[in-house]
């Protein structure tokens, strides 16, 4: 089975200095992120150029998603679903499939999904 598993799916290499690198910059995001939110500091995109940013509504929908609160994780960020493949691709070089053209295929929805979702922000903010 993880044969079959390992020729789809680029597995991340653990252990290395690009590895801890990584990690290191993930947790000093989230370190960041966990102070800003705390504060009750405002978006600073919105701050700065007075709309929301693309990923607006994602903090608040991975708090929901903490809770085991599916629904109302998609209602704030319907693109909280991509975030295991965007941390996956963190530590894979971008690279979740062997296939280049599957990978290629995939980011590019997810990046459209996040178009998407922009888009629809904007349009009822």
């Amino acid at each position: 089975m993880r044969k079959a598993f390992t020729h789809f799916l680029v597995l991340p290499e653990v252990g290395g200095r690009k590895f801890w690198g990584r990690l290191g910059i993930l947790a000093g995001y989230l370190t960041c992120l966990g102070i800003w939110l705390g504060l009750g500091l405002p978006c600073w995109v919105q701050a700065a150029f007075g709309i929301p940013c693309p990923g607006c509504g994602m903090s608040r929908a991975v708090a929901d998603l903490l809770r085991l609160d599916i629904p109302g994780a998609l209602g704030w960020h319907f693109m909280v679903w991509s975030l295991p493949a965007l941390l996956w691709g963190l530590f894979t070089d971008g690279r979740i499939f062997w296939n280049r053209r599957l990978n290629r295929l995939f980011w590019g929805l997810v990046g459209l999904g996040f178009l998407v979702q922009w888009g629809i922000h904007l349009l009822f903010w």
